[in-house]
């Protein structure tokens, strides 16, 4: 799967390794906070590269309704990337 990402001042492309999964870290405002029908942040990553071999982390955080998540983890905007960090 290759994720064209945008990183000023230039673009970068990354090839995500494996489908996004679930983080499952203890923050304010995580799922584990909420109650059914509340609003929490869910968070996914997954490994990538880049041309040159390089790795990284590729994260996403989305407002969730705890009990109306997307089936499937469908209904995520997979484009909307919220941070990269470089990885082990």
């Amino acid at each position: 799967m290759l994720l064209l990402l945008f990183v000023p001042p230039y673009f970068r492309r990354f090839v995500v390794l494996t489908l996004g999964s679930t983080i499952n870290r203890v923050f304010p405002g995580w799922w584990g906070d909420a109650s059914e029908g509340e609003e929490y942040i869910t968070e996914f990553d997954c490994p990538a590269i880049d041309a040159e071999g390089n790795k990284y982390r590729v994260i996403w955080r989305f407002d969730a309704i705890k009990g109306s998540e997307p089936e499937d983890n469908g209904g995520w905007l997979w484009e909307d990337v919220s941070e990269v960090r470089e990885d082990d």
